[in-house]
């Protein structure tokens, strides 16, 4: 073994980190000293390192390549070689979807942000304190995870002036001879530290009031019934102030119901308190689920609502809740949960041979096709007497696809090495045969939309949870709640406005059609009223090109 190789490892991780002595003038193993890859054969790499390697190869070893060889780089082009390569993203398409659809949804939300009130001497402010307020929302649907991002955008004549215009501000009564600039962050925060949260929270429940109303999450009804999971998420940390020992964690619930593609809008918000101590999370999560659930009730006295959640709401606190307010529920059912109640359902199961048939799944054309097996049992209960809880217990095995095998170079999904799942969920609905019992298995696992929006938001290129926006503790709370509504805001963008655009380039990120709208906002900017936007991107390109074609004729 060359000195200072390890025995299994990389031979070039020596003590010194020096290349051993027979690999100092060669590639490691190739025996070739005059070149990277002198001796090209024709199922040689290509790319960049391809590119390199040929050239070497040309130069040096080329007379020595065997005759039927190919040097590296030179292949004969195929059929891959003609073709063309995907047109780049339509910037000025993006923001003529961009501009009518904030026009829209401006009308819905600059009510409930013109009624915060203004505590400050308005002859001195050049901003209005909804224009505050507001300014935050297109900083977060922009990808703006921080105050010093924004900021950095807020001197930009065309970037102020579309947020003066898309808050309801009008550019008339800006003061005289002040250049165009948006609010700083500091001066959101000096605000938002002493603005209720129930003033931005009318806006999210109108925001939400709307979508219902338009009937855009029925593609994920069960009965009638809207299926809004509910969920704990950590929003941020708590500076250690005042020697304290150790910082907290803010949580936040959220209510957020699935929409198609897989989406999850937020319906309601809650902050959920942190108590020091192991079962932290367990005890803030059902207590801010009674509050939540109340809100929306109060909110939504007429709304079915089927509420879906994890395992840690499958309790008899949780399903009380749901009886009381005349709610259905659906919790995923496990043993660490509840032993008593799972070993219960467990000796039910197989009492009734009727208790279980095929798992169907709903197909693109409205049939049904098998994916597995299930079994039931009606009238579990959980606690005594008085306070006992009845439902009934659905228990799923997905059947394997695929083989189940990893190969290597052969992508997961094509072999579908992901393992089947398996799981139990505790639901007061009708279980009364297989289709029913399928339709429960379907709505359980939809909770899966709330786990992926929140992977989605604290992702590098998300929204910016667990970003210290302030450390105050309602100005914190309020920058969460303007994020839940950017983060609505994009969802209903990406399905309504950027298939369309994504149509023709592939493989466009969303944080990169958010960095296309940015730049146009900076270079162009909102030039027109809101009230005068027109409705579509069609008739936006239209009163463009018809404007262009004015200022060049006059």
């Amino acid at each position: 073994m060359p000195g200072g190789a390890v025995p299994g490892g990389d031979r070039h991780e020596g003590p010194d980190r020096e290349l051993a002595e027979d690999d100092r003038h060669r590639q490691g193993r190739r025996q070739d000293e005059d070149a990277l890859r002198a001796e090209g054969a024709p199922g040689a790499r290509v790319g960049v390192g391809g590119e390199l390697e040929a050239a070497e190869g040309r130069a040096a070893g080329a007379g020595r390549a065997p005759g039927g060889g190919v040097p590296a780089g030179d292949r004969p082009s195929g059929v891959w070689r003609r073709r063309r390569p995907a047109p780049p993203p339509d910037d000025e398409a993006a923001f003529g979807e961009f501009c009518p659809f904030v026009a829209r949804w401006g009308k819905v939300l600059n009510p409930a942000f013109a009624r915060i009130a203004d505590f400050r001497k308005k002859e001195r402010c050049a901003y209005e304190a909804g224009t505050i307020a507001r300014t935050v929302l297109p900083g977060m649907f922009l990808r703006g995870k921080s105050r010093n991002r924004m900021d950095s955008d807020r001197n930009s004549r065309g970037y102020a002036e579309s947020v003066l215009r898309i808050s309801g501000q009008g550019l008339s009564e800006w003061p005289g001879g002040e250049p165009f600039h948006a609010p700083s962050g500091q001066t959101c925060c000096r605000l938002l530290r002493r603005v209720p949260s129930s003033c931005l929270l009318d806006a999210l429940h109108g925001m939400a009031s709307a979508v219902v109303r338009g009937k855009f999450p029925d593609a994920a009804r069960h009965r009638g019934r809207f299926l809004p999971a509910f969920d704990a998420t950590r929003q941020e940390g708590v500076w250690r102030v005042g020697g304290a020992k150790r910082a907290g964690i803010r949580y936040q619930l959220e209510a957020k119901p699935p929409g198609p593609g897989g989406i999850a809008l937020s319906l309601g918000s809650r902050t959920a308190k942190q108590y020091l101590d192991e079962n932290g999370k367990i005890d803030c999560g059902l207590t801010g689920f009674k509050i939540l659930a109340g809100r929306i009730k109060g909110r939504f006295p007429r709304l079915p609502v089927c509420a879906v959640g994890g395992a840690l709401y499958a309790c008899r606190p949780v399903m009380r809740v749901c009886e009381d307010y005349g709610r259905k529920h659906i919790l995923t059912f496990k043993k660490g949960r509840t032993p008593a109640a799972h070993a219960e359902a467990g000796s039910l199961t197989g009492l009734e041979p009727g208790n279980a048939g095929g798992m169907t799944v709903r197909t693109k054309d409205g049939g049904r096709e098998t994916a597995g097996g299930l079994a039931w049992a009606r009238e579990v209960t959980l606690g005594e007497g008085k306070g006992e809880v009845p439902f009934n217990v659905v228990r799923c095995a997905e059947r394997a696809k695929g083989d189940g095998v990893s190969r290597p170079g052969v992508r997961r999904e094509r072999i579908n090495d992901k393992p089947p799942h398996r799981g139990s969920f505790a639901a007061n609905l009708d279980v009364r045969d297989a289709e029913s019992a399928s339709d429960a298995v379907a709505c359980g696992r939809l909770r899966r939309n709330i786990e992926n929006n929140f992977r989605v938001e604290k992702a590098d290129y998300g929204f910016g949870p667990e970003h210290v926006f302030c450390n105050h503790r309602r100005c914190s709370r309020n920058f969460y709640i303007l994020m839940q509504l950017a983060n609505n805001l994009w969802q209903l963008f990406k399905a309504g406005c950027l298939p369309g655009l994504s149509a023709a380039p592939r493989n466009v990120a969303q944080h990169h059609w958010a960095n296309l709208i940015a730049e146009m906002l900076k270079s162009v900017g909102i030039k027109r009223p809101m009230d005068a936007m027109p409705g579509t991107c069609a008739e936006w390109t239209c009163d463009r090109q018809r404007r262009a074609r004015h200022d060049i004729a006059g």
